[in-house]
């Protein structure tokens, strides 16, 4: 996700939330870790770019609705609350 930063935006980043971020395995240490991995590069991507950042701000109830497993949500949720404090840093 780091080449051709030209092509990215909000439709990208939220078609590899919806293909790899709403994870439906067993939770387990081994998945949360994977997990939490991959939200983390996600998130790392998009912050690079304001617009994109505030139009998932903006459909996070959305993608917070679309998770199956409550506890990949949860970790979710929790991430994107301390991403909006590191904001503004």
């Amino acid at each position: 996700m780091s080449n051709s930063y030209s092509s990215y935006s909000y439709e990208f980043f939220k078609q590899w939330f919806c293909s790899f971020l709403l994870f439906d395995d067993e939770f387990n240490d081994w998945n949360k870790k994977d997990y939490q991995d991959l939200l983390q590069h996600w998130s790392n991507q998009f912050v690079k770019f304001p617009d994109i950042t505030m139009k998932i701000m903006m459909d996070i109830d959305g993608l917070i609705n679309a998770f199956e497993n409550k506890n990949y949500q949860l970790i979710f949720i929790h991430h994107m609350i301390n991403l909006c404090f590191q904001q503004g840093k």
